[in-house]
C-alpha cells in the first residue's frame, strides 16, 4: 500500500509545497522540456537504439545552451536575489534557508560567481547568522560564507573552483553547518548532490532551474517538505516551467497531485482575506498612513487608531487576527507575483502593524515576531513605546529593573494617560496579570486573590458586547473598568509593602498570611497572639 504524500500532509508528517513559477523569459518552451523528458525515458529504457538516444543527447546540448546562455542567467540571478531578500524582509521564511539547484557543474560555477559579484557581504565568513549573534553554538560550529557550492570535485577544476569546493572532508562540515539552523551558510547552490535523501528540516525554498527525471522529481522537491517550528509551507521557484512534470510524477509514483500548489491558490487566499480586512475596518481612516509627507508620530497615531478601533468589539478583534495571519500567510508563498500590488503590500503592513501591537499588548511577544519584517518591527517598537509614554517596557522579560517598574506610581500614572479607552484597558490587564505573576513567586496565596479579582473584571469587559448603547457609553463603561483594574494594582502594591509594617520580610509575610488563611478557614485564629503568627512565620522562613 502507498503512503502518499496527501496522507503525510494528513498526519503532520509533511507540511504542503507550494509553486511558484519563474520569469517567463527564462522558462523552457514546452517541446524542450518534452526533449528533456524523452532524454531522460530513453537513458532508462532498455533497448532505445543509438539514433533516438544521439537525437535526445542533442536536444540536451541545446537545451544547455539555452539554461547556461549568460543574458538568462543574469536575469535568474537577478530575480533569485530579489526574491530571497524580499522572502527573509518579509519574515516569509524561518530561517532563510534556501536551495539553488542548477543544471550542471558548469552553470552552478556561473551562477555562483555572479551571487558573488552582486552580494560580496554574503561571502564574508562568519560562525553564525546576525541573528544568533552572541547565542551559544553548537561546538561543531566554524566560519563559513553565507553561499556555498556544494558538487563533487571534477579532474580539470580550477584552483578557484578547487578551493571553493573544498574535498570530501570539507562538503560533510558543509553538511552540517547546512543542517544547523545557527549557522551562518544559509544558500547552497547544488546540481546532484543534496537533491535526494538529504535532509534540512528548515529548509523551505528551492530554486530550481534543472529538469529532472520524474522518478528523482519528487524526492527532490521533498527538501522542502520537512516539518519545522514555524513553517507553514515550502516553496518550489521553478525557473524551467516544470508544472506539467510535477503533476505527472505525482501521477505515476504518488497517485496524487494535490500536496503541490499553484501560486494562484495563495494568491486568491491572499486577495480574499485582504478584502475581509477592509471590510473588517469600515468606518476607520488610515489612508493618512501612507502618506509620505506625514510625521513618525502622526503614522504612529494612525497605528495606535486602528489598535483601538479593533479592539472596540472582540468579534472583530478575532476576526482581525485571525484574518491577517491567514494573509499573510498567503502572501508569504505569493511574493514575487506580479498580481501583488505596492499598495496592497503597504496596506498589508499596516493591518501586520496592528495585529502585531495587539498581539504584543495583550498575548506576548515570541510567535508573532515571524510575522514582522524589520519596517513593521520599529513601528510597532515605536508604538508601543509611545502607548507606555516613553516607558519601552517589555511586559515579557523580567529584569530587575522592570520588576520594580511593574509596582510603580509613575508607571501607573503614564498608563493611564493614555487617550484609548480599550488600549488603556487591555495594557491594565496585561501589567496587572505580570504584577500577579511577579507576587506569586513569593506569595501563592495573595496572588490567587488577586487573580480572582483581575478575572471578574475581565469577565465584566467580555461582556461589553451586551450593552445596547451607544460607543460614548461604551467607551465609560471601559474606562470604569480601567478604575477598577488601578484600584487592584493601588492593593496589590499595598499588599505587597504590607510586610513592613509588621515589621518582617517580604518572604516571611507569605508564611504569615498562609497561617492566617488556615487559623481563619478552621476558626482558631482568636487562640492566637499577631506576634504568635509572626514569630511562626519567621521560623517556618528559616527552615
Amino acid at each position: 500500500m502507498k503512503y502518499t504524500m496527501w496522507q503525510s500532509l494528513a498526519d503532520g508528517s509533511t507540511v504542503p509545497i507550494a509553486r511558484l513559477p519563474g520569469p517567463r523569459e527564462v522558462q523552457l518552451d514546452e517541446r524542450l522540456a518534452r526533449a528533456c523528458d524523452e532524454y531522460y525515458r530513453l537513458q532508462q529504457e532498455a533497448g532505445a537504439n543509438e539514433y533516438q538516444i544521439e537525437q535526445s543527447k542533442k536536444e540536451m546540448t541545446r537545451i544547455k545552451v539555452i539554461l547556461g546562455n549568460s543574458d538568462r542567467l543574469d536575469v535568474v540571478v537577478k530575480h533569485f536575489i530579489w526574491h530571497y531578500e524580499k522572502r527573509c524582509e518579509e519574515h516569509a521564511t524561518v530561517n532563510g534557508k534556501a536551495m539553488f539547484v542548477c543544471y550542471d557543474r558548469e552553470i552552478a560555477f556561473e551562477v555562483y560567481k555572479r551571487i558573488r559579484n552582486a552580494r560580496p557581504e554574503w561571502f564574508v565568513k562568519r560562525d553564525c547568522a546576525p541573528e544568533h549573534e552572541g547565542e551559544r553554538l553548537d561546538r561543531d560550529a566554524f566560519e563559513i560564507e553565507k553561499v556555498k557550492l556544494i558538487c563533487t570535485n571534477g579532474a580539470n577544476d580550477s584552483k578557484e573552483l578547487e578551493k571553493i569546493l573544498g574535498d570530501s572532508d570539507d562538503r560533510k562540515r558543509y553538511a552540517r553547518a547546512f543542517k544547523d539552523e545557527k549557522s551562518n551558510f544559509k544558500i547552497a547552490i547544488v546540481v546532484d548532490m543534496w537533491i535526494t535523501g538529504f535532509d534540512v528540516p528548515s529548509l523551505d525554498t528551492m530554486y530550481l532551474d534543472k529538469p529532472i527525471e520524474k522518478h528523482n522529481l519528487i524526492q527532490t522537491i521533498s527538501r522542502v517538505n520537512r516539518v519545522f517550528k514555524g513553517k507553514q509551507e515550502g516553496l518550489i521557484v521553478d525557473y524551467i516551467g516544470l508544472e506539467g512534470a510535477i503533476a505527472a510524477a505525482m501521477k505515476q509514483y504518488q497517485d496524487d497531485t494535490r500536496p503541490v500548489n499553484g501560486v494562484e491558490a495563495s494568491l486568491g487566499v491572499f486577495k480574499d482575506f485582504m478584502s475581509r480586512i477592509v471590510q473588517l475596518l469600515h468606518g476607520l481612516d488610515y489612508s493618512r498612513f501612507f502618506d509620505a509627507s506625514i510625521t513618525p508620530l502622526e503614522r504612529l497615531n494612525v497605528i495606535q487608531k486602528g489598535v483601538e478601533f479593533v479592539l472596540e468589539n472582540s468579534s472583530r478583534k478575532d476576526n482581525f487576527m485571525g484574518y491577517t495571519q491567514r494573509a499573510k500567510k498567503a502572501f508569504d508563498v505569493c511574493i514575487g507575483s506580479d498580481q501583488i500590488t505596492d499598495d496592497e503590500v503597504e496596506q498589508l503592513h499596516y493591518f501586520l502593524c496592528i495585529r502585531s501591537v495587539i498581539y504584543k499588548m495583550t498575548i506576548g511577544d515570541t510567535p508573532d515576531a515571524t510575522l514582522m519584517n524589520q519596517k513593521i518591527s520599529e513601528l510597532v517598537n515605536r508604538a508601543i513605546s509611545s502607548t507606555y509614554s516613553g516607558k519601552d517596557f517589555n511586559f515579557d522579560e523580567q529584569p530587575q529593573d522592570d520588576v520594580q517598574m511593574l509596582f510603580s506610581d509613575e508607571f501607573l500614572e503614564k498608563l493611564k494617560k493614555i487617550p484609548y479607552p480599550a488600549t488603556k484597558y487591555f495594557a491594565l490587564v496585561k501589567l496587572l496579570k505580570r504584577a500577579i505573576k511577579e507576587f506569586s513567586k513569593t506569595n501563592v496565596l495573595k496572588a490567587v486573590e488577586y487573580s480572582k479579582k483581575l478575572k471578574m473584571v475581565i469577565d465584566k469587559y467580555n461582556s461589553r458586547n451586551e450593552i445596547k448603547e451607544s460607543d460614548v457609553i461604551i467607551d465609560e463603561f471601559v474606562d470604569d473598568l480601567s478604575g477598577e483594574l488601578e484600584r487592584i494594582h493601588r492593593e496589590l502594591k499595598k499588599e505587597k509593602e504590607s510586610f513592613e509594617a509588621l515589621g518582617i520580610t517580604y518572604d516571611e509575610k507569605a508564611f504569615y498570611d498562609i497561617l492566617v488563611a488556615i487559623a481563619d478557614k478552621y476558626h482558631f485564629r482568636d487562640s492566637f497572639t499577631e506576634e504568635k503568627f509572626i514569630d511562626l512565620a519567621k521560623e517556618l522562613r528559616s527552615l
